[in-house]
């Protein structure tokens, strides 16, 4: 397998695993009694609730990615460059005239437009969709008190039908048969999630 299927691999299997444990520990957390703890009416028992707090300790571990990010910044600089492997043979003239193409077999292609970078003030309009996050992560912070982890996890997937239909509506992009079929089966599969959890609620 190439080093970068393995690559691969090893982030999807990190991101499943994490993704798992965040959920199943927030909803522990929210099951943490934390007043009236010793009255024998469960219903009176104050649990640990805190949506907000929830959310800044899940935004303080993904700044962490950055301490890794500066880490392999840092050990890719300190290796030595590479050496070459001894000389390289010279081409003959007649491949150097075989190799290069002439100008009328050359395509025309059309100058890549430039991308203006990020800078000064314009930095700030990075707040808008950090803001939607924050957000958003609260509310499904919130939304996890009144059901279960595994059908909270599961409606997250509906993240991925609004993803599909903004990238249409928004940045122009035209989504294959395949893709299509996806978002059809997804809209099934969470539909059928959430009306469980309204039949027989948790």
């Amino acid at each position: 397998m190439p080093s970068s299927s393995r690559y691969a691999v090893w982030l999807v299997a990190g991101m499943l695993l994490t993704g798992t444990l965040n959920t199943l520990l927030t909803k522990l957390q929210d099951k943490q009694c934390v007043g009236n703890c010793d009255d024998p009416d469960p219903a009176k028992h104050e649990l640990f609730e805190q949506p907000v707090w929830q959310t800044l300790n899940m935004f303080y571990g993904e700044m962490l990615c950055l301490a890794c990010l500066y880490l392999v910044r840092l050990f890719r600089r300190a290796e030595p460059a590479p050496e070459a492997d001894g000389y390289q043979p010279i081409p003959d003239e007649s491949d150097i005239a075989n190799d290069v193409p002439t100008t009328d077999a050359l395509p025309v292609a059309a100058e890549p437009p430039s991308l203006k970078p990020i800078a000064g003030w314009a930095t700030l309009c990075m707040w808008i969709p950090a803001a939607c996050d924050l957000l958003g992560t609260t509310l499904m912070n919130v939304g996890l008190f009144f059901t279960s982890a595994s059908v909270y996890q599961m409606l997250r997937g509906a993240v991925v039908i609004f993803s599909g239909l903004f990238s249409v509506l928004f940045l122009g992009h035209r989504l294959e048969r395949f893709q299509m079929i996806s978002l059809v089966m997804v809209v099934i599969g969470v539909t059928i999630v959430g009306l469980s959890n309204i039949v027989s609620p948790p």
